[in-house]
């Protein structure tokens, strides 16, 4: 697989269009956003082994600045982060949101402040894509929505997304 290049050198949130539609309905993405557990990653076992971030009440981001997908895939060989790019198959189409993490300050946690933390935690039970998973802290407003791109099994290539 060769890499999107949209994808490298940027901060992402990937969602479906439906849920993408109510972010921007409220102006935001949340932490806890209003759906049922059955449709989270990884929340079908219990608040014990959700994803890592969401334990920490964070906001789930992939962190594509500096990824290689050869030597990434090396050192981590069970990172699933293959299952999302460049879409999620069990979606109609993933929404690709690049955030503008400067805006965040303080509130931004970087892939590798979260999996130091999560050993540190012994947090094992729950999951984690080592360095490339990043954080945001706080609700992330559509004002810091930097590009809006769309895949999909039809259109494998990235495309601006216009929502209306």
């Amino acid at each position: 697989m060769n890499f999107p290049e949209e994808l490298l050198n940027g901060i992402w949130h990937t969602t479906k269009i439906e849920r993408f539609h109510k972010i921007m309905e409220t102006g935001y993405i949340a932490a806890e956003p209003d759906i049922p557990n059955k449709d989270r990653w990884k929340a079908n076992r219990g608040s014990e082994y959700y994803p890592y971030v969401r334990s920490v009440g964070g906001i789930s981001l992939f962190d594509f600045r500096y990824f290689e997908e050869e030597k990434y895939s090396k050192d981590y060989p069970l990172s699933n982060w293959h299952i999302f790019v460049p879409f999620f198959k069990e979606w109609e189409a993933s929404i690709w949101i690049e955030i503008d993490y400067e805006a965040l300050e303080n509130n931004f946690l970087t892939g590798k402040y979260l999996i130091d933390q999560w050993n540190e935690q012994k947090a094992y039970k729950h999951t984690i894509m080592p360095i490339i998973e990043a954080a945001s802290l706080i609700s992330i407003p559509v004002s810091l929505f930097k590009r809006i791109m769309i895949s999909s099994s039809e259109h494998r290539d990235f495309q601006p997304y216009k929502y209306n």
